[in-house]
């Protein structure tokens, strides 16, 4: 988050979580399988996608290029979106922009 209690927030909202018994196990463990996704999408998908992607991204989060990058490979038509004061957690930090957004884009 970027705004002005971010550090409260992150004490007070999450690091409890991540400091609970397996809390950090757990709350990684979502990247745990992308290697194999990897590979599964590979031999399961052989064309592009043909409807239209929305990446977004925190315009303080992590660099748009390496999430871009990686939808482009597999998406025809994309459309990319840096949301405003916003960091890696953007619907977070800015869920009205988002939800706008998103329903423009779905529309």
């Amino acid at each position: 988050s970027i705004s002005d209690d971010a550090t409260d927030m992150a004490e007070s909202i999450f690091l409890p979580h991540y400091a609970a018994p397996g809390g950090m196990r757990a709350g990684f463990q979502h990247y745990g399988t992308l290697i194999e996704d990897g590979r599964s999408n590979r031999v399961a998908f052989r064309s592009k996608l043909e409807m239209p992607v929305l990446v977004l991204n925190g315009e303080r989060g992590i660099p748009q290029t390496q999430t871009l990058g990686s939808v482009k490979q597999v998406s025809k038509v994309t459309e990319a979106v840096l949301v405003p004061n916003s960091g890696h957690a953007f619907a977070h930090d800015n869920p009205a922009w988002v939800a706008e957004r998103m329903i423009r884009f779905l529309a």
